[in-house]
């Protein structure tokens, strides 16, 4: 059986991620990191997945009329997104 290293990550977006994107993507890059998990992205909508690159990142929002928080997103590496069959995020408890 061969292994491999995985770099993971976590980040606080601090008021939003669309703005901060490229950013993150060129940090994930320098870092070699497969896996960065995002908190604070201020994503409105029940989620997604968005590609940029070699990354993939999938997000859960908050609905239209909701303020813009507890909104979570994690990033992959293209080799690990390879392996992603589905997704889903939890909703609030």
């Amino acid at each position: 059986m061969r292994t491999r290293k995985v770099g993971f990550g976590t980040l606080n977006a601090c008021g939003g991620i669309n703005n901060k994107i490229d950013d993150v993507y060129e940090l994930m890059k320098d870092r070699r990191m497969d896996v960065l998990c995002v908190n604070d992205t201020k994503m409105k909508d029940s989620g997604g997945a968005t590609k940029h690159g070699f990354l993939e990142s999938y997000w859960s929002g908050v609905e239209q009329c909701q303020r813009r928080c507890r909104s979570v997103g994690s990033i992959l590496s293209e080799r690990l997104h390879e392996c992603v069959n589905s997704y889903s995020y939890a909703p609030d408890m």
